[in-house]
């Protein structure tokens, strides 16, 4: 709970947006992950656990075996595909989503996460009595006779040996909803319960969850090596007729048998995975070309993804051009006038270089002052004022701006390889999940700033100023920082909601998130034309506010047909979907909202001739209507609902 909320508190201080958050079961949102429920083999371990002594290890560090883990490591079993929640992926992105669903962590005890999760499954009697589970909520710790006012981690052994914990956590996996009800537990008590029984299922289910083989007729729906030795577990007749079907004494069923049976024997003897690298080999080779399987490219793209974090890279590289910006903007020196020289003449607003002619008539000397004509005047009638129509960078010269050259060299090179690291990274998770990286709250942000970078990477190619790149680059660095603080089971691959599950999700989706990067950029340009607004509009390293007014402009100029474009897709495919294109509910409220705000801007910085404070504190309203559409409809109460519920956030 509290990394999500710091990340909403981030987010919204460094103003970025979201539109999609995962779901932890089934709601009414189309989701097909599964309740919280224990299986067969699950509750044996657990009844066992129940009456256990005391005896077993409890500390994670106690359960270290470093000659086993490394040993793990080299065989090669962290590439093997298992099938979770819906999605195929490799053992070790497997190991750490279910490790961090467990325990809220992203290891234990210095251990890595595919050895911690292997020995969980493998080995549960040593993990019993290791505080894993955390009890995040204070009506929770009361319920469970703890004290509210601490955090609690309590251990999988105390649950079943706590006569009124167990009851009231047995009670909702065997009863589900109604038997919390019947308990007369609020619905925040429930929920917070509920996050706790995903935690305590997580650890029990582990060896059972470990599903390395698609079914032969339904090649998207994966199985254990617990199913194959025993098909009757399934509690599924079509799953037991296709498992009694096949040869289970060969190929990859016999293989995913054999990969478990040396996995228990690796951990049995303590060191020894030489057996574990060939049945991992055995098992990858009986794969190959079976429908359902996970191809090797997918294999290899999500180990890539796993270890190496290309987002969190992007993040380092974001910084590190901020960072190269700033010992670029130290080397500079301007001229006395900001850095607009005589030659950029032509593109300043007229009000500052042009004085009403004494003889001209009255409509003339107020187009002149950069003021709209009254349409009741007499004599032509100025429908557009010229003042701040050019753009006030245009002719500098190349000598105006003075600095380091190889210093911008360096971090523009780095500001670019940073974009490029983001690009490559939405690649990656395009080509695991098929679609388009925009349907959960982690992908629409990282997708969000991956048109944000390009967008800062443009103006600081035309203008190369450096404080464009030094404003981009930070903002680059601290958002993705924050996004990729997120909890892991938030930003792993999921399966689309069934509602999401539609080509237009390609298009509508992501013309909005591009032109939510364009109203950000504008943001930070409104936010530096207001820094120098108050500090006194002096020239130095900064140019004059007036720069920053402009491509304020010009930024929400491209954002805004975007927008209308995402706006008439979304108004079509609704049609499709529901058979209505516009239902009026929160987030197409806010939506239209936030266009008009958008739209009342442009309407009078174009035809108006509004300019100034007045224009930067407008292009700031619409802002705020962002934010209220991407984050309010989804968090704030009174706000969520309507047909666009499956955008809102399900806590684990």
């Amino acid at each position: 709970m509290i990394p999500r909320l710091a990340f909403f508190a981030g987010l919204v201080a460094g103003l970025t947006l979201a539109t999609v958050s995962p779901a932890q079961y089934v709601a009414d949102t189309g989701r097909r992950e599964e309740a919280p429920t224990l299986s067969p083999s699950a509750m044996t371990t657990t009844v066992s656990a129940a009456a256990q002594e005391p005896a077993m290890p409890l500390r994670a560090e106690d359960n270290s075996n470093p000659a086993l883990e490394q040993a793990l490591n080299a065989s090669g079993v962290g590439r093997v595909a298992v099938q979770s929640d819906g999605v195929n992926q490799t053992l070790r992105t497997f190991a750490r989503v279910r490790l961090h669903a467990i325990t809220g962590k992203k290891s234990l005890g210095g251990q890595d996460p595919l050895f911690t999760i292997l020995s969980m499954a493998y080995q549960p009697e040593r993990w019993m009595d290791v505080p894993l589970l955390m009890v995040e909520d204070k009506r929770l710790a009361a319920l469970f006779g703890l004290n509210p006012d601490k955090r609690h981690r309590v251990s999988p052994v105390w649950v079943m040996r706590t006569p009124a914990v167990q009851r009231v956590v047995m009670a909702g996996l065997t009863g589900g909803e109604e038997a919390d009800k019947s308990m007369g537990l609020d619905a925040p008590t429930r929920k917070a319960l509920d996050r706790f029984r995903f935690h305590l299922v997580s650890f029990y289910n582990l060896r059972s969850d470990l599903k390395t083989v698609p079914l032969p007729d339904q090649p998207d729906r994966w199985v254990s090596a617990a199913l194959i030795r025993n098909p009757s577990l399934a509690g599924d007749p079509k799953v037991e007729s296709q498992l009694a079907r096949v040869d289970r004494s060969a190929g990859a069923y016999a293989a995913a048998v054999a990969l478990d049976d040396a996995l228990a024997a690796a951990f049995t003897a303590g060191a020894d995975a030489s057996a574990v690298a060939a049945a991992a080999n055995r098992l990858t080779a009986a794969l190959d070309g079976v429908p359902g399987a996970m191809a090797p490219h997918l294999r290899r793209l999500d180990y890539i993804n796993t270890v190496y974090h290309p987002f969190a890279k992007a993040a380092w590289l974001f910084g590190a051009a901020f960072l190269a910006f700033l010992v670029f903007l130290w080397t500079v020196k301007r001229s006395p006038d900001g850095g607009v020289t005589t030659e950029a003449a032509a593109a300043q607003p007229v009000a500052e270089q042009q004085p009403a002619r004494a003889d001209a008539p009255p409509v003339l000397a107020l187009a002149a002052a950069g003021v709209a004509a009254s349409p009741m005047a007499a004599g032509p009638v100025v429908l557009r004022s010229s003042h701040g129509a050019g753009d006030p960078l245009a002719g500098i010269s190349p000598n105006a701006v003075r600095g380091s050259r190889a210093a911008w060299g360096v971090a523009f090179s780095l500001y670019t390889v940073a974009t490029v690291a983001m690009i490559v990274a939405l690649g990656i998770r395009f080509v695991l999940g098929g679609r388009m990286p925009v349907s959960n709250l982690y992908e629409s942000v990282v997708f969000a700033m991956g048109a944000f970078g390009v967008v800062g990477l443009v103006f600081e190619a035309i203008y190369r100023q450096g404080w464009i790149g030094c404003a981009s680059a930070f903002t680059g660095w601290l958002l993705m920082t924050l996004a990729n603080g997120l909890p892991l089971h938030m930003r792993k691959v999921d399966p689309l909601v069934a509602v999401l599950d539609s080509p237009w999700l390609n298009y509508h989706v992501t013309s909005l998130l591009v032109s939510y990067a364009l109203f950000l950029a504008a943001f930070l340009f409104s936010v530096l034309y207001l820094f120098k607004d108050f500090t006194g509009n002096k020239a130095g390293v900064l140019p004059r506010k007036e720069v920053f007014e402009y491509l304020t402009y010009r930024s929400i100029q491209v954002g805004w047909p975007l927008l209308t474009i995402g706006i008439l897709l979304g108004a079509v495919w609704a049609n499709t979907a529901w058979g209505n294109a516009w239902s009026w509910d929160p987030k197409e409220t806010w939506a239209l909202i936030t266009w008009l705000t958008y739209t009342v801007y442009l309407h009078f910085r174009m035809i108006l001739g509004w300019a100034g404070r007045r224009s930067i504190i407008a292009s700031m309203v619409g802002f705020a209507m962002v934010l209220l559409t991407y984050f309010g409809v989804s968090f704030l109460p009174g706000l969520s609902g309507g047909m666009h519920s499956y955008a809102e956030p399900i806590s684990r």
